[in-house]
């Protein structure tokens, strides 16, 4: 991490750094049953966003979408 932290300094980037440990205590606070309930929803609402999608013929935003359906249906899945 040191050397990310010091390669931005050079290019006058902004130092790359970790979420802070609240941010880990957050995630880990969900339960299996909250994230796979989560999941479907987000693969119901993007099947639908799909259709609208599709109809208005906006090609790029209908695979994005189809991406995010099955990675959510992926999600559940694999749990």
């Amino acid at each position: 991490m040191q050397n990310l932290e010091t390669e931005a300094s050079r290019r006058g980037a902004a130092p790359v750094k970790s979420p802070p440990p609240s941010h880990h205590a957050m995630v880990g606070d969900r339960t299996e049953p909250e994230a796979r309930s989560t999941a479907i929803y987000i693969a119901q609402m993007a099947a639908e966003l799909i259709k609208l999608a599709r109809r208005e013929r906006l090609d790029l935003l209908t695979h994005l979408l189809e991406m995010a359906k099955l990675e959510a249906e992926f999600s559940v899945g694999a749990r």
